[in-house]
């Protein structure tokens, strides 16, 4: 239940754009419940994907893009405070969390992948996750916030461009690159026109 208020709460922030709220103390505080993912349920309820405004979602991507991106989340059993900063352009936000230590890699899992196969789709966000978090901190040392923030949010807009092009699919699918299967919520599609859909470890 404390959970479940602390991330009610955070996500407030973030709708409010409440930049001052995200220091490093707060962040490293909890940063296990920060570096989670959560019940995607919690961002719809009370109709907390309407306090930024439908017009202003709707300015950024459209009314199909907004509707899309209503579509995505509900089709999630979860998801992260990464994802919901960057649906909702929140750059400063998302740089005080990656500066706190959260790990981009860990991402919301779909309903759909967690009742067919839920060992399995775990067992690869695990694997994911951990492989992630020593690549990152390589890369992301030397490399200036701005540029880590652009890099993420790009990464982020890939995701929600790999969920929107299909339905959610319990089926496995296949890297357009590696050939291997892996789950539909691990890949991600740029916005060009081959519409390939690319595992985000490749």
């Amino acid at each position: 239940m404390r959970t479940d208020l602390l991330i009610g709460n955070v996500l407030q922030k973030i709708l409010d754009n409440d930049k001052a709220f995200f220091s490093l103390t707060t962040v490293h505080n909890d940063i296990e419940v920060f570096d989670s993912d959560f019940d995607a349920k919690l961002l719809f309820e009370e109709g907390k994907e309407s306090m930024i405004g439908a017009e202003k979602l709707v300015s950024w991507y459209g009314f199909q893009g907004y509707e899309d991106l209503l579509k995505r989340f509900k089709d999630l059993q979860t998801t992260t405070l990464l994802e919901v900063a960057a649906l909702f352009r929140r750059h400063a936000i998302i740089g005080s969390l990656l500066m706190g230590g959260l790990n981009p890699c860990v991402r919301g899992k779909l309903k759909a992948e967690l009742h067919h196969n839920r060992h399995d789709v775990q067992a690869w966000h695990e694997r994911h996750a951990n492989v992630g978090r020593k690549i990152l901190c390589l890369f992301f040392e030397p490399v200036p916030l701005s540029l880590q923030t652009y890099l993420v949010k790009r990464c982020f807009d890939f995701r929600r461009l790999a969920m929107i092009s299909r339905q959610s699919t319990a089926s496995p699918t296949c890297c357009a690159k590696c050939k291997r299967d892996s789950p539909m919520s691990l890949h991600l599609r740029t916005d060009s026109d081959c519409k390939h859909l690319i595992c985000e470890t490749c």
